[in-house]
């Protein structure tokens, strides 16, 4: 196995019978190179390809939502987190007239 492999971590269910998980691990490996295994994978991919958008009417004003409390490492992993995707421009801040 390569060492590619190796480095990347993928789950495939437990349900699909051998053959069809012999196919599905060979059309991954096959293919591994078309996978974004993280945020910087993703610079330079066009946003017509795929994108997100909030269905929000305009005018509308943005509304809090109850905090949610979090242990300090969950909180300090989220922030890690969205910094990683900041730092590669997957997203970007919004911003409220």
């Amino acid at each position: 196995m390569s060492k590619l492999v190796l480095e990347k971590c993928m789950h495939i269910g437990s349900d699909l019978a051998e053959d069809e998980k012999d196919r599905m691990l060979v059309f991954l490996y096959e293919n591994q190179d078309i996978f974004a295994w993280s945020a910087k994978d993703l610079q330079g991919v066009s946003r017509d390809l795929a994108q997100h958008n909030l269905n929000v009417a305009k005018g509308s004003k943005p509304s809090k939502q109850k905090l949610r409390k979090m242990s300090i490492e969950r909180a300090e992993a989220a922030k890690a987190e969205v910094q990683r995707f900041l730092d590669a421009s997957v997203i970007r801040p919004v911003q409220y007239p």
